[in-house]
């Protein structure tokens, strides 16, 4: 269909659409990463319950079962992380494409290479992040991912 004044896309409007698509990307990115957190502790804790029959006892904490707990927490914060990061990288490019609304609702010229960058897929893109945020982002997954491992480790060592 050709572009006519009638049916073709402001700047605007461009704007406005990937800001709402990107706000959308952002609750997805939250909706997958409480699922992978609350399935690792249903699976992680019911799996530890399963594996002794009359409950969870410091003597059913063999090598195997904390290897697997690692094995498991490994595989699982590794997930989180790549998902996290995605979701990182749509935070910037919200923040830069709110930039360059405001830019452009005052008047100030827009740098196209900069919204054309903004317009592609912000999670699966090289968008470099932020030293601080990316950070904190791994320190406080991997402090929620290695808590049971340590503490298991704690408590099988311990009794030996």
């Amino acid at each position: 269909m050709p572009s006519t004044p009638q049916n073709s896309l402001t700047p605007a409007e461009l704007i406005r659409l990937e800001i709402a698509g990107k706000n959308m990307a952002l609750k997805r990115y939250d909706k997958i990463l409480w699922q992978i957190r609350s399935g690792y502790v249903i699976i992680l804790y019911g799996a530890l319950g399963l594996l002794s029959k009359d409950g969870l006892k410091l003597e059913a904490l063999n090598e195997r079962v904390v290897l697997l707990v690692y094995g498991f927490s490994a595989l699982a914060c590794a997930m989180d992380l790549s998902f996290r990061v995605r979701q990182l990288r749509v935070v910037t490019a919200y923040n830069v494409l709110m930039d360059q609304a405001l830019k452009f609702s005052l008047g100030d010229t827009v740098a196209a290479a900069c919204l054309q960058e903004l317009l592609h897929v912000a999670g699966e893109s090289r968008l470099k992040l932020g030293r601080g945020a990316l950070v904190r982002a791994v320190f406080f997954t991997a402090l929620f991912y290695v808590a049971t491992p340590i503490f298991m480790s704690i408590l099988r060592f311990r009794r030996l």
